[in-house]
């Protein structure tokens, strides 16, 4: 983020870091409705993310960090969590382990669900 942060000042740009919480929800809405704000960028996305179908029915620019299931077009960017995966399982194998665990989360995104 605070690399972000210091591109984003190259062009005039502040960022703004609200938690993505319940109670965050008014002060975001009306941070929107009086457009105080010129971007958002969306994190945790899930497969059929309400804040990315309300968002794509607006005029509001936004930045997707993950990608949706949804079928309009949007700005995102991401990693290859599938591949990444798959990789580290290849290697672990190459190394004759045979016994691999996956840790992670339960949590309903898709970074998580394609990294299973």
């Amino acid at each position: 983020m605070l690399a972000l942060d210091q591109r984003l000042v190259h062009h005039e740009i502040d960022l703004l870091l609200l938690a993505d919480k319940p109670q965050s929800q008014p002060l975001l809405t009306r941070l929107l409705r009086s457009r105080a704000v010129y971007a958002i960028i969306v994190t945790h996305i899930t497969p059929q993310d309400r804040r990315l179908a309300y968002l794509l029915q607006t005029d509001f620019r936004f930045l997707a960090l993950g990608r949706s299931d949804l079928p309009q077009d949007y700005a995102w960017f991401d990693v290859d969590h599938a591949a990444g995966s798959q990789l580290a399982v290849a290697y672990c194998l190459s190394q004759g382990r045979e016994k691999i665990a996956w840790l992670g989360s339960n949590e309903n995104s898709t970074r998580i669900r394609d990294r299973r």
